[in-house]
């Protein structure tokens, strides 16, 4: 494999990282409204001032392997190899690739994890994102086609 091929790669896991976060967080600020803080604002608008969450650093895990945190319930993907991981003081991400389509990694986790409940079922064809969630976690999956015969996995475990 080449180094821009790498290279590249690396940017799609880092893309597909965010987006799960993103879904995370996304779902996390639906549940309840944002804080305000009890000063008044300091321009001339009357609306409340929101307080931002902290920036939550990620620093790299394993390569080839799943991290030591990873959920004994929440499987690989059959036959996938393993790539990078990704860490948090939240979350744990993993990389894998596989031959098959997004429709089938989605349908695999569809059916492992039965337990928890689905939240999100959206894509088709070159990527699909799957998410379920139960009172300790969310864990997202995507899957996105990257050439005609490889599929990347990222699946995003993320503490509520």
């Amino acid at each position: 494999m080449s180094c821009q091929h790498e290279l590249e790669m690396q940017k799609v896991s880092f893309t597909l990282l965010m987006f799960s976060c993103v879904i995370g967080c996304t779902k996390d600020e639906q549940k309840s409204p944002p804080a305000t803080t009890s000063s008044p604002p300091t321009s001339a608008s009357s609306a409340p001032v929101h307080e931002t969450a902290p920036i939550t650093l990620t620093t790299p895990g394993p390569v080839g392997r799943l991290p030591d945190s990873w959920p004994s319930d929440v499987p690989t993907y059959p036959g996938a190899a393993l790539g990078a991981s990704e860490l948090s003081s939240r979350s744990t991400s993993v990389t894998m690739k596989t031959k098959d389509p997004p429709e089938k990694v989605a349908a695999f986790y569809v059916a492992s994890l039965k337990g928890m409940t689905k939240d999100k079922d959206v894509g088709a064809g070159m990527v699909k994102t799957v998410s379920f969630s139960d009172e300790k976690r969310t864990v997202t999956v995507m899957a996105m086609t990257i050439d005609e015969t490889t599929t990347q996995v990222t699946v995003t475990v993320l503490a509520k």
